[in-house]
């Protein structure tokens, strides 16, 4: 807290030109950063930062690398921006935020309250997490943000031109050495002369003019200094001497004393983007970001192409426009349930084309993935949900492939709009292109046992869906005629190869663990969750053939499939112990609570309706 409060008194000492809006990002955005265990570019940093702090990559229209320029050439400016979106009303009010239409406030406006609330922030880091509300969590959120934008707007003041207040003699130094735009290193130079000219006690008083202006500059740029110690954010200065591969951010080749001839070239093309920037220099701007990108580009641990290809993941949106797609298919489909039969066909085709727009850009989104970090499509939870979700729409497309009646399209919509949405709960204000723990590292096991383990989620799905459409068919519209038994057959076959895909997945995952950890089996709640999924399908399926279990009872049993797989796939993360947890999330159990309420009392009802009915009939 302290340092941050520093940094907003800091900021006064830094000119404040207009924001460079239209200035050539192109280069600048491929510009690699080390962050997160991986080098990414700049576009890729700026999305996750301003995701985690405003709640989208995107601000009023402000492109995230665009904003991210303006934090570090221009952080006075961004100090106004409003980036913290504060919805809770009670949050606002532990705050004493204004109320305002959009609910957004700048850093300007959240710094002051946080300082004044700092018995409050310090109440609540006291507390245990679990304890805490949701509306004192928010606020830690907020804090944390606060403090993250801190950080990353220190990130260049090492090389932004900074103008300070000195006698004419020291001043002249000052531009001898940094020219018409010194920055904090051409006054940091001079630091230990200066400091020996100045007079030592109050003896000495009264001071000259020139001793207090002198004074008050060396205690500035000792301030500036001080608030940098431990600023490594943005790590975009390679160390050609680390052994491990390590890079710096350029406020910790400064105080490590670690410069060389070649940082030295990067933090003066740092220095001359930031004098462009601030001078709306398109020619300047975009000459020192190409020097840089060409010097970045040289190194043997960046990958061009991957740089390439997350620039344009992230500003493509292929999963925002799967979804897009998916919704547009959704519609179409259900349109052609309502429309006289002559015109069914036409709207069915149209919906087959939406769902296949959406899943070739969903397709293109998890093969960036797969480029861009060189490993399987699935090694996070939320990488899980979007292969789960693709494997749902392409069989949902095989079977409408084979029963050609709307109903396998829909379940493809339904299937990927959920699943996509779903994923955004484990994926906001966070890179989800992370680099994953030594134990899961393993690209056999990632394509062998994660990838036959989801697929059978994939299937077990879609086979839910199709007893969802049965119950419905049967249970409220009454039908029983060849659609209902068409859908039942599908149901059935997608069920078996569910079994199939769960059981191998889980066996190989047994001989994954006995490598990694010596044991085949040890009742971790994730091994629990996948046996009770094979379990499950065991039970249906044994009962469905042998003839002692009724068509509605295998339905409703296949329905609630969707339990158990929500249960084994995301529930373990609710428990916070096993080998494993990801991770509790409190928008993730709610998720979870509205799954198993609905689907218990869908099940349910149309079961109490069939079962009325048929009890109903004369003997």
């Amino acid at each position: 807290m302290r340092i941050s409060i520093i940094f907003a008194l800091l900021l006064s000492f830094i000119a404040a030109p207009a924001r460079a809006a239209t200035l050539d990002y192109h280069d600048f955005a491929l510009l690699p950063v080390q962050h997160g265990g991986r080098v990414k570019p700049l576009a890729g940093f700026a999305a996750s930062e301003l995701s985690q702090m405003h709640g989208s990559a995107h601000m009023g229209g402000m492109d995230a690398t665009v904003w991210l320029a303006q934090v570090l050439f221009d952080p006075v400016s961004a100090m106004s921006a409003p980036l913290f979106h504060v919805e809770n009303p009670d949050v606002r009010a532990m705050l004493d935020l204004p109320v305002r239409p959009a609910n957004d406030y700048s850093f300007a406006d959240i710094m002051p309250l946080l300082q004044a609330n700092a018995r409050l922030l310090d109440s609540l880091l006291k507390l245990d997490e679990k304890s805490l509300t949701p509306a004192q969590q928010d606020v830690l959120q907020i804090y944390d943000n606060a403090g993250l934008f801190a950080q990353t707007a220190r990130s260049m003041t090492l090389v932004l031109p900074l103008s300070l207040d000195l006698p004419k003699a020291q001043a002249a130094q000052v531009k001898k050495d940094g020219g018409a735009h010194p920055d904090f290193r051409d006054y940091f130079r001079h630091l230990p002369e200066w400091l020996a000219t100045l007079p030592k006690g109050k003896k000495h008083a009264p001071f000259t003019d020139d001793e207090i202006t002198l004074g008050g500059a060396v205690q500035q740029i000792q301030m500036i200094g001080a608030s940098s110690q431990e600023n490594d954010l943005l790590r975009v200065i390679p160390a050609p001497w680390a052994h491990d591969g390590a890079w710096l951010a350029p406020w910790a080749v400064f105080h490590a004393g670690q410069g060389s001839p070649a940082t030295a070239k990067q933090l003066a093309l740092w220095h001359e983007m930031a004098v462009a920037y601030q001078g709306h220099d398109a020619a300047g701007w975009r000459k020192a970001s190409r020097a840089l990108l060409q010097v970045a580009l040289a190194r043997p641990d960046v990958r061009p192409d991957a740089l390439r290809a997350e620039v344009f993941y992230n500003g493509f949106d292929p999963l925002g426009k799967a979804v897009i797609f998916y919704a547009l298919g959704l519609a179409l489909a259900l349109s052609g349930f309502a429309v006289p039969r002559r015109f069914r066909r036409r709207a069915f085709f149209a919906a087959i084309g939406a769902v296949a727009a959406g899943a070739a850009c969903h397709a293109l989104a998890i093969g960036c993935r797969v480029y861009i970090l060189e490993r399987p499509p699935v090694g996070t939870l939320y990488e899980s949900l979007l292969f789960v979700g693709l494997v749902c729409v392409a069989f949902g497309g095989v079977l409408e492939w084979r029963m050609r009646n709307g109903f396998g399209i829909f379940a493809s919509a339904v299937a990927g709009i959920a699943l996509l949405l779903m994923s955004q709960t484990f994926a906001k204000g966070e890179d989800t292109m992370s680099v994953l723990v030594a134990v899961l590292n393993t690209n056999f096991w990632l394509a062998t046992h994660v990838l036959c383990i989801t697929t059978g989620y994939g299937f077990g799905i879609v086979a839910a869906l199709v007893a969802h459409v049965w119950l419905a068919l049967r249970a409220f519209l009454k039908r029983d005629d060849d659609l209902t038994r068409q859908l039942m057959r599908g149901a059935y076959a997608t069920s078996l190869i569910a079994l199939m895909f769960t059981t191998v997945g889980t066996i190989l995952g047994g001989i994954w663990a006995d490598q990694s950890w010596g044991r085949f089996w040890g009742w971790d709640p994730k091994e629990n969750g996948a046996l009770l999924i094979c379990l499950w399908l065991i039970w249906l399926l044994h009962g469905r053939i042998s003839a002692s279990m009724k068509e509605d009872v295998f339905a409703a049993g296949l329905a609630l499939l969707n339990v158990v797989i929500g249960l084994s796939w995301l529930g373990v993360n609710l428990l916070s112990v096993g080998l494993h947890s990801y991770g509790f999330t409190n928008q993730a159990a709610f998720t979870l609570a509205a799954l198993v309420v609905s689907e218990l009392g869908f099940a349910g009802a149309a079961l109490f309706l069939l079962r009325g009915r048929q009890d109903a009939r004369p003997a």
